[in-house]
């Protein structure tokens, strides 16, 4: 199985809605970028994912988003099967803030 992609919206510093594409044809992938442009941020989101599928994650206030999207964060990852097939399954997690 492989990460292809990740959608994440109103999640931490992701204001809006944000498309990682991670399907590089089975290359490795490096993320890297300035001060503030959200390294720290994709982490804690593919951590957050996997953690919720064992338990309850805690979520904070979200203050970069407007008080008319509050709740509305989601992290959806695509996960492909395998390299020999086109087959992928689709996973998400709807946040709410407390």
């Amino acid at each position: 199985m492989r990460i292809i992609d990740i959608s994440i919206k109103n999640y931490r510093a992701f204001y809006g809605e944000h498309h990682i594409c991670l399907d590089k044809d089975g290359k490795n992938l490096m993320v890297y970028g300035e001060n503030g442009s959200g390294k720290s941020s994709l982490f804690t989101a593919l951590q957050d994912f996997l953690k919720s599928s064992v338990g309850k994650i805690e979520i904070k206030e979200n203050i970069f988003v407007p008080a008319s999207q509050k709740n509305t964060a989601s992290i959806k990852v695509n996960i492909k099967e395998s390299l020999e097939t086109s087959k992928t399954t689709t996973f998400e997690l709807k946040l709410t803030e407390k």
